[in-house]
């Protein structure tokens, strides 16, 4: 089972304010996925959300490194990007189930080969944006929140939408 809200947003301060929103909801242990193609807004949701966890490092993509754990938040977080990753075997040799077993929230860009690696419940963003569309409608977030960790916490999903300026599609402006 799963909860879904699909947003409009119409900017990429929206997008890490949302970060910055849900980050008050996280608990160690957490698993977000984020998916969107090239530019889509994973890093600044990324960016956001360490802010949110208090981090003081700067947020870039670890495309490289694959894998950048921050420690200065309330929370430790790990960073991780598997776009380089071909086989889902590779995801195991990152060691993010310690990771997680270390108590740290794990951030996937490119998650969607990861999902439900890393237990039942997981909260997946996909961040859409339409290069042909005109003016501020062409920028799209999904949530979907799986397993009774996200099930439980949708309520609080919702209002950090709220809090964070967003509304639903078909909903107000």
């Amino acid at each position: 089972m799963s909860a879904t809200i699909s947003l409009h947003n119409p900017s990429p301060e929206k997008t890490s304010q949302l970060g910055a929103s849900l980050a008050h909801l996280l608990e160690p242990g957490d698993v977000v996925l984020l998916d969107g193609e090239l530019g889509a807004g994973k890093t600044t949701f990324t960016s956001g959300l360490a802010h949110g966890l208090g981090v003081q490092e700067t947020i870039w993509s670890p495309t490289f490194t694959l894998v950048r754990i921050l420690t200065s938040g309330r929370i430790p977080l790990a960073h991780v990007d598997l776009y380089r990753l071909k086989l889902v075997g590779e995801i195991d040799e990152l060691g993010i189930d310690e990771l997680l077993e270390q108590g740290s929230v794990v951030v996937v860009e490119w998650g969607e080969p990861a999902a439900g690696i890393f237990g039942p419940s997981y909260l997946e963003i996909k961040l859409a944006y339409d290069l042909s569309a005109v003016g501020d409608s062409n920028r799209h977030i999904t949530l979907e929140g799986f397993g009774p960790r996200w099930l439980e916490a949708w309520p609080q999903v919702e209002e950090c939408v709220v809090a964070a300026g967003l509304t639903a599609q078909g909903e107000g402006g």
